[in-house]
């Protein structure tokens, strides 16, 4: 806007200095006959050798503009010189301001075609960017999808897997006299267990069957004869626990108090988990890395195998885990 006014000023000065030149050069013609007149009627001639004053002006002639203009004025110059001067400065400042205007207005385009450059190049990178996170945010929720498929099928597989180890480790005491009557057999010896003669020796799967049952069926006589020591799971264990980063459960005796029991059969070493923390199976699972969990119809948790031991110096530490049936 500013541009346009210097613009509308500059034309305006031009403007303005040409009609002075030209109102200058009329006026000088109309004075210039006049004058000749004037020296032609008072006789003088160019061959005269003295030059007579000329007339007096009439009233007329005086009122005339031209006469204003070949007046002295400032500095005994002409009106007319003068005009012509002001108008002749008047057109060089208005030329000179027209072409600093025009610069002005150069640098000015210049400036704004750089900023509307730089918008558009900050535009074209926003929509890159906006493109390039939702690809990122497709590709996030395509993996998270990914990722709840592969978690359903790691659980299928372990709860198949578990059910596999239940069907397994617990053969004798579920199937059928008829078909198992080695079962049978040991089921009637735990239920009414005999005398058993210092020549009888019993075989390792047999042992463990008779405490296992024992100790689903509350038998604290059985279980406090067959306990060795009692164990807790270490801090260090815990700690990693909690963390979600166990690799290696260690469990340490303690006097009395422990969660954990050992029993000995054969060459083995056998962990049993304490009346109180079975109970507390039928209500929670947490992963300790000692035993399995699998999902059965029944009213309480039972043990379907102990955890085998292996000791490490002063530590036992978890060579292969156990697996307890709970509550569905």
């Amino acid at each position: 806007m500013r541009v346009y006014h210097s613009k509308l000023l500059v034309s305006f000065g031009i403007l303005v200095f040409l009609l002075s030149i030209g109102s200058g050069c009329g006026l000088l013609n109309d004075v210039l006959p006049k004058s000749k007149s004037d020296f032609s009627r008072s006789g003088i001639t160019e061959t005269s050798p003295s030059l007579s004053p000329s007339p007096a002006l009439s009233e007329s002639e005086k009122d005339h503009p031209s006469q204003w203009l070949l007046k002295p004025g400032l500095f005994d110059i002409d009106n007319g010189v003068w005009l012509g001067s002001i108008g002749l400065a008047i057109g060089l400042l208005g030329t000179g301001f027209s072409i600093h205007c025009s610069r002005s207005s150069n640098r000015l385009n210049r400036k704004l075609n750089d900023k509307q450059n730089r918008l558009a190049r900050l535009e074209e990178n926003s929509t890159k960017a906006y493109s390039t996170i939702n690809q990122l945010s497709k590709i996030v929720n395509d993996s998270s999808t990914k990722l709840a498929q592969l978690q359903s099928i790691c659980q299928q597989l372990e709860d198949k897997h578990a059910s596999l180890l239940f069907t397994l480790n617990s053969q004798r005491l579920h199937q059928k006299p008829e078909q198992d009557p080695l079962a049978s057999r040991l089921t009637r010896t735990v239920e009414n267990p005999p005398v058993m003669s210092q020549t009888y020796i019993q075989s390792t799967q047999h042992k463990l069957a008779e405490i296992t049952a024992a100790v689903n069926r509350g038998d604290r006589q059985v279980v406090r004869a067959e306990i060795r020591a009692q164990l807790n799971i270490t801090n260090d264990s815990e700690n990693a626990i909690s963390m979600g980063r166990l690799n290696e459960t260690q469990l340490e005796e303690v006097s009395a108090g422990g969660s954990y029991w050992i029993a000995s059969s054969g060459n083995e070493t056998w962990l049993f988990p304490t009346e109180q923390t079975l109970k507390g199976y039928s209500q929670s699972q947490r992963p300790t890395g000692i035993f399995t969990y699998i999902r059965q119809p029944i009213p309480s948790a039972q043990v379907v195998s102990p955890a085998r031991l292996a000791l490490n110096s002063s530590l036992w530490s978890v060579a292969e885990p156990g697996s307890i049936a709970v509550p569905d």
